[in-house]
């Protein structure tokens, strides 16, 4: 599977990984934009521990999750984690009895973990200061599409975590050359492709001709990006407007067999 686009930050995320330090990474973007795809394609899903936080759950449900996934690890979560320290300690554990010279940790959907009084920050302030910063192998990468909350919390943080961000890497909506790009290869394929707005239209006009595989899909709200999305045998991913159909098709978007 090729990626298209988003050389930039596939360079920012080898350097990240290639690095001789602890590295704190935070990858943001609108949603429904490629993020969580980006990052698990470029690691190949092998990842020393992941995990996606949850919308609107509760947070006893959220740390239950967490302890699931520490079990997948590989961990030992006998007694359920009572608070986000007890979750992290979990995952230092799991962490230190891991080998190799790079342990990548990804957690998607960061701000929906950070309920009222939930303490997740904290928590996370503390497993990071206290033990992931001091290790080299780590690669901890944060995701959210929370970017209020992303800005708020982590990059202008006032407390333990203030400058602590390693590395930051904003995935925008794909361009109109990158979707260009993506729509010459469903020619090739014969992947059907739905494109919003008049950028059907501008790209049809590149090519000087109206292809089949191509047509258009009426939106609620106007993007300055080209929206258009792949799927196979014929069929595309039906999303609603509202949620940005732009969106998943940029995911779409991202690579192509």
């Amino acid at each position: 599977m090729s990626i298209i686009g988003r050389k930039e930050e596939i360079r920012e995320l080898q350097r990240y990984y290639d690095s001789d330090r602890p590295e704190l990474v935070i990858v943001y973007g609108r949603r429904r934009v490629g993020k969580t795809f980006l990052i698990k394609e470029f690691f190949e899903n092998s990842f020393s521990f992941y995990f996606t936080g949850t919308v609107d759950a509760r947070n006893a449900e959220n740390l239950d999750r967490f302890d699931k996934a520490i079990i997948q690890y590989g961990g030992a979560a006998d007694v359920a984690s009572k608070n986000w320290d007890d979750a992290f300690n979990k995952l230092k554990t799991l962490l230190s009895a891991k080998s190799g010279n790079k342990k990548v940790i990804f957690i998607d959907e960061m701000p929906w973990l950070d309920a009222r009084d939930s303490g997740f920050l904290q928590a996370f302030d503390y497993f990071w200061n206290s033990w992931a910063s001091t290790d080299p192998a780590i690669l901890f990468i944060g995701c959210g599409s929370a970017t209020s909350w992303i800005t708020k919390k982590l990059f202008q943080n006032r407390g333990g975590l203030h400058n602590r961000i390693t590395g930051r890497i904003y995935l925008a909506p794909f361009s109109l050359g990158q979707c260009e790009e993506f729509f010459k290869i469903c020619i090739k394929t014969g992947i059907t492709v739905a494109c919003g707005g008049d950028c059907v239209g501008r790209i049809r006009r590149r090519h000087k001709k109206r292809h089949n595989n191509c047509f258009g899909f009426h939106k609620r709200r106007k993007y300055n990006h080209c929206t258009a999305s792949g799927g196979y045998g014929g069929n595309y991913r039906k999303l609603s407007s509202e949620s940005g159909f732009c969106g998943r098709v940029e995911l779409m978007g991202v690579s192509a067999i």
